[in-house]
């Protein structure tokens, strides 16, 4: 997408997912693994006071939610705001009387918004983990995750 109006510059990216299932395997399903954070979502464990719990136990050290299952298959669709750009080309009658030929000021966010139904805090763009016997698992979870970043410039041409 890009617009423009009176020296005002826009442009985005938006890029997605339609269809996609997404399956956590290795690490992902262990909570605290490897020295990883317990996720808010891996504590709904079955205790007596919590019956209709989501998960049947909560284990630092049991392979028994490695395990292959459908349970951890889920929609890994989603929409990213992957890049938005708004700008100012300053008037020709602003710089006439400078060396410079044109300024354009301008700020810059990459991976501002993620709209996803995937397990919260795992991305869903993650890579595909081709090792996998089952053929759809994600991966164990060694990837850098998507970073949100703002930059601010200046194009000058002389």
């Amino acid at each position: 997408m890009g617009l423009s109006w009176k020296g005002f510059r826009l442009s985005g990216l938006i890029q997605g997912v339609g269809k996609v299932d997404g399956y956590l395997d290795s690490h992902y399903v262990i909570p605290a693994v490897n020295s990883s954070a317990v996720k808010p979502w891996q504590l709904d464990y079955w205790t007596p006071e919590n019956t209709d719990a989501q998960f049947p136990r909560v284990s630092l050290t049991s392979t028994n939610n490695t395990q292959n299952s459908t349970m951890w298959m889920r929609s890994a669709a989603y929409m990213r705001l992957k890049n938005v750009q708004i700008g100012y080309e300053l008037p020709k009658s602003f710089i006439e009387n400078t060396f410079l030929e044109s300024m354009y000021i301008y700020l810059n966010g990459q991976n501002l918004l993620t709209f996803t139904k995937f397990y919260e805090g795992y991305d869903p763009e993650i890579n595909y983990n081709a090792g996998s016997t089952d053929g759809v698992a994600l991966g164990g979870g060694n990837y850098y995750p998507q970073v949100k970043t703002f930059s601010f410039g200046i194009d000058v041409k002389f």
